[in-house]
C-alpha cells in the first residue's frame, strides 16, 4: 500500500489584489478537491508561488491545508494528504520547513 496512491493535483496559491494570501480562498480550493473526489493536495510548490511567500506566509498557508484535509477526513473516513514543497535557500530552513 502507497502513502501516496491516486490523484494528488498541484494547487495554485490565491492571492489578493494587495499581494496578501487568499486563505479563504486556498482553503475552498483544497476542499473542492476534497469532495471531487482526489486523496490529497500538492501545494507550495512552483505553481504554489511559494517563492514569493515569507515563512510565516508557508506556514499559514501549510496550517490551513492540513485544517481542511483533517476535516474532509473527518466527513469521508478516507484520508485526504497534503504534499507540501519545503524547499528552501538553505538546509536549515528546510528541515525547519519540513517538520
Amino acid at each position: 500500500h502507497s502513502f501516496f496512491k491516486g490523484v494528488f493535483p498541484i494547487m495554485a496559491t490565491p492571492f489578493r489584489a494587495d499581494e496578501s494570501l487568499d486563505i479563504d480562498g486556498f482553503k475552498k480550493s483544497i476542499a473542492f478537491m476534497a469532495a471531487a473526489g482526489a486523496q490529497g493536495a500538492t501545494i507550495t510548490g512552483v505553481l504554489g508561488e511559494s517563492n514569493r511567500m515569507t515563512d510565516a506566509e508557508r506556514e499559514r498557508l501549510i496550517g490551513a491545508a492540513v485544517e481542511v484535509a483533517a476535516a474532509a477526513a473527518a466527513t469521508t473516513g478516507e484520508p485526504f494528504r497534503v504534499c507540501v514543497g519545503t524547499s528552501h535557500t538553505g538546509t536549515a530552513a528546510t528541515v525547519a520547513l519540513s517538520q
